[in-house]
């Protein structure tokens, strides 16, 4: 039996997901004039409490390695990796949009994923039909630079839009032809997303997951 911990904070609302033999246990957070920094340790320990764990008894941990927030991704990434080092537990990283990915990809369509990355710009990562991620942005984009690169894309596949940053400019981007948004609902990084593709890596990995191979996913850094 594998009892593995994921972690979010790349977005909010944060999320932490302990994926178990016996199913799933989500559990998400709104910062509420907090930050992670302040509740997401405590958020931990009160889930393996309430399933009757500790965190000697995790066997994995899988954390969000970002894009997304600079100091989300920071206080997510120092948790997961201090628990994993205190307790020798193997540890594996999950990008925002491989999980995005995980819960909206369909057949015979594009995706276009869209994280909001602040001051009016986005973090975009596309894939064709089939096929798998085009790799990781390598600039914030504005909404407008967004628009043309799925008016030229929506010209070869029709693409699914999904991420934190439709519902801030998807209404400049839903009236192309070709282009539609997720129909999935859950705009936001999940958990438990994170969780089952951080499994995944894990069962491939055994215990050989170590904090050197889990590095945060910096686009820009914080000003």
């Amino acid at each position: 039996m594998t009892t593995l911990l994921a972690i979010t904070t790349v977005g909010a609302p944060g999320g932490i997901c302990l994926h178990r033999t016996e199913g799933l246990v989500e559990r998400s957070f709104e910062l509420r004039g907090t930050r992670y920094s302040q509740v997401l340790l405590s958020e931990i320990h009160q889930l393996l409490k309430d399933e009757g764990l500790t965190v000697e008894d995790l066997d994995a941990i899988a954390v969000c390695t970002g894009p997304g927030s600079f100091t989300g991704i920071r206080v997510g990434m120092a948790i997961a990796r201090g628990l994993a080092y205190a307790n020798q537990i193997p540890i594996v990283g999950v990008r925002a949009f491989e999980a995005l990915a995980h819960v909206h990809k369909r057949e015979n369509v594009g995706l276009g994923l869209l994280l909001d990355a602040r001051r009016g710009e986005v973090y975009a990562c596309f894939s064709a039909p089939g096929e798998g991620l085009e790799g990781l942005p390598l600039a914030a984009l504005s909404p407008e630079e967004v628009k043309a690169q799925l008016i030229e894309r929506s010209q070869d596949y029709p693409l699914v839009l999904a991420g934190d940053a439709c519902p801030l400019y998807g209404d400049q981007w839903i009236d192309i032809d070709g282009v539609t948004a997720s129909d999935r609902g859950i705009q936001t990084v999940s958990p438990r997303a994170v969780a089952e593709l951080g499994l995944v890596e894990i069962i491939q990995k055994g215990s050989e997951g170590t904090l050197n191979e889990v590095l945060p996913v910096y686009i820009r850094r914080a000003v």
